[in-house]
C-alpha cells in the first residue's frame, strides 16, 4: 500500500530498497523493512490554512483505486462497528461496581443498537474509498501548514468515506478544553465541542477535489456518535482495570447529547456552506 501511495505522490514513508531491489532483510529470526524519515510538526489548531490542506489531503486519498488495496484487506467492518465493540460491553458489565454502573453500561450498549440501526441499511449505498480509518493528530504531520506525513495504515480499507471526514471533524476541527496529546488515551479521547466554522473549512478543501454528495453530510453526527463509542470503549484497553468503567462513562452521554442537540443544525449549515 506505502508503494500505491508513493506512486499517487501522497506524502508518506516510502520502502528503501537494497540493492537487490527488495525492501527487507532478515536478521536472525526477524524481519525488518526500512522506511524514509520525514519531518513534520504536530497540527497547529490555530492554522486554517493546514485545516484546509487537511481536508484536500483526505480527498486525494480517497481517489486512490479501490483495486490498489492489498489484499487480505477486502470486505472489513469498520473499525467502530458495533459488532466489533460488544465484547467491550461486556467486560464492563463484569467490572462494575454498582447497579449505577451497570445500568449506565446498558444505556451505553442501547446507544451502540441505535447506531447500528441507523447507520446499517443505508452505510453501503454512502460513498466508499479506501479510507485511512484512524485520522488524528498523532498519525499527520505538518509543514508550513501543508500535510507534511501521514503514518499508521492498520486500519486502511474499503468504506464509506464519510468515516475519514468524521474522524478529521472530531479531532482537528472541534473545540476542546486543551490541545489532544496523542500518545494520552485521555486526551486522545477527550469530549468535544462541534465547530462549524472550522468543519467548513475542512470539508471546503475536501469538497473542491473530491465533491461531497448531501448523504454523506446528513449522516455525520451519527457516524460522530458511532466514533464516539469506539474511542472510548476500545481505549478502555489502555486504561488500568480499576478505572476502566469510569474511562468509559466519563461525560459520555454529555456528549452524545450534545451531538444530538446541535448535529441537525450543524449538517443544514454545512450543506449550506457547500452549497450542496
Amino acid at each position: 500500500m506505502l508503494q500505491n501511495l508513493t506512486k499517487m505522490q501522497l506524502p508518506v514513508p516510502r520502502l528503501q530498497k537494497k540493492a537487490d531491489g527488495t525492501t527487507w532483510i532478515k536478521i536472525d529470526e526477524d524481519v525488518f523493512e526500512v522506511l524514509s524519515w520525514i519531518e513534520g510538526k504536530y497540527f497547529d489548531f490555530d492554522d486554517a490554512e493546514a485545516l484546509k490542506n487537511l481536508g484536500e489531503l483526505l480527498g486525494k486519498f480517497h481517489s486512490i483505486p479501490p483495486n490498489k488495496i492489498p489484499s487480505g484487506k477486502e470486505g472489513w467492518l469498520r473499525e467502530d462497528h458495533p459488532d466489533l465493540l460488544r465484547q467491550y460491553v461486556t467486560q464492563l458489565t463484569i467490572l462494575c461496581k454498582t447497579d449505577a454502573e451497570k445500568e449506565d453500561i446498558r444505556k451505553l450498549e442501547i446507544q451502540l443498537n441505535r447506531v447500528k440501526n441507523k447507520l446499517t441499511p443505508i452505510y453501503n449505498d454512502l460513498p466508499q474509498a479506501v479510507i485511512h480509518g484512524d485520522i488524528h493528530p498523532g498519525n499527520v504531520a505538518f509543514e508550513n501548514s501543508k500535510v507534511s506525513a501521514v503514518y499508521d495504515f492498520d486500519y486502511l480499507s474499503i468504506q464509506a468515506r464519510v468515516r475519514d471526514l468524521s474522524d478529521a471533524i472530531i479531532f482537528f476541527a472541534a473545540n476542546r478544553e486543551s490541545a489532544i496529546v496523542a500518545d494520552d488515551i485521555y486526551s486522545l479521547t477527550a469530549p468535544f465541542k462541534l465547530d462549524l466554522e472550522r468543519s467548513l473549512i475542512l470539508l471546503r478543501g475536501y469538497h473542491q477535489i473530491n465533491p461531497l454528495e448531501a448523504a454523506e453530510i446528513q449522516v455525520l453526527p451519527e457516524f460522530m456518535k458511532s466514533r464516539w463509542c469506539q474511542i472510548r470503549l476500545r481505549g478502555s484497553r489502555k486504561v488500568e482495570e480499576s478505572k476502566k468503567v469510569a474511562f468509559v462513562l466519563n461525560d459520555f452521554f454529555e456528549l452524545i447529547a450534545h451531538v444530538d442537540s446541535v448535529g441537525t443544525e450543524f449538517t443544514k449549515s454545512i450543506l449550506q456552506g457547500l452549497n450542496i
